[in-house]
């Protein structure tokens, strides 16, 4: 059984495309980053000067990480794409992010999948990555892991994990 376990295992991950960089880019303008990763979002810069935006895109067929860099503050509402589940972390702390009206603070994970969509602000130099997964792949993972049930509920109740619940 645990030989057919560890060929089993070795198989999948042959057969798991590996990720590939499609972007790398800087951009005077973040609608334009934003359109090319899928996503339905405004900003709005909130101080003057020269936008300076740096984003990279490594993906695979059922997942992405975006990891963007902003050197002016912004006020951005929108929606992570409906068929992915999406997640953030900063990596900026403090004043730096005010997260659907909580301050951010430390290590946490933001929930980019609730109804309502996000609503944020960053100060300028804020940094951060956002990874999102195909939708029907991950909860069929959560089904066979047994954890499908509680995944809705936290989903659309939590707005932020801190450091603990990660």
């Amino acid at each position: 059984l645990l030989h057919n376990i560890k060929n089993q295992s070795e198989n999948l991950l042959l057969s798991i495309q590996q990720p590939q960089v499609i972007l790398n880019t800087q951009f005077s303008e973040v609608g334009q980053l934003s359109q090319l990763v899928g996503w339905d979002t405004d900003f709005r810069q909130l101080e003057p000067g020269q936008l300076k935006v740096v984003g990279t895109v490594v993906a695979s067929p059922a997942s992405s990480i975006l990891r963007v860099d902003f050197n002016r503050a912004f006020h951005q509402v929108g929606e992570a794409p409906r068929d992915k589940l999406t997640f953030g972390i900063a990596l900026t702390e403090g004043d730096q992010l005010d997260w659907c009206n909580t301050n951010i603070t430390g290590c946490s994970l933001l929930n980019f999948n609730l109804e309502n969509g996000f609503d944020t602000v960053s100060s300028s130099g804020f940094s951060g990555y956002t990874m999102s997964f195909d939708k029907e792949a991950a909860l069929k993972l959560a089904a066979t892991m047994g954890v499908c049930g509680s995944i809705d509920t936290l989903l659309h109740q939590n707005q932020i994990w801190q450091s603990a619940e990660i």
